[in-house]
């Protein structure tokens, strides 16, 4: 019976491990995005899609100093891209789907409703 059990563990240990590290890639693909559109959204002057992006992070992105971080660089990069005239202000509506599409992409993940 343990050798049983050590087994199932063995082989049900490694496919959890990369079942979590496959979901947290796709979170912080997710939490790259919004950021970027954070970065667009501050230096466009579209406040109230900022607002709206950091109302989604603190409710439904994973609570990590990873997420944090890629989130706070891709913030970075978008707002220097735009002053270096390197990008457009997104469309207000586009902008809003799409903070809404990240929404819904991290509940699916895990996040608080």
């Amino acid at each position: 019976m343990k050798k049983m059990l050590l087994i199932l563990g063995m082989v049900w240990l490694p496919l959890a491990s990369h079942a979590a590290e496959l979901s947290a890639d796709a979170g912080l693909a997710d939490v790259r995005a919004l950021g970027r559109l954070n970065g667009l959204a501050l230096s466009c002057s579209m406040t109230d899609v900022a607002s709206r992006i950091k109302q989604v992070m603190i409710q439904h992105a994973p609570k990590s100093s990873v997420h944090g971080q890629a989130f706070e660089q891709a913030t970075n990069e978008a707002y220097l891209a735009r002053s270096r005239g390197e990008a457009d202000c997104p469309d207000k509506i586009h902008a809003i789907s799409q903070v809404e599409d990240g929404a819904r992409a991290l509940q699916a993940l895990g996040g608080q409703p």
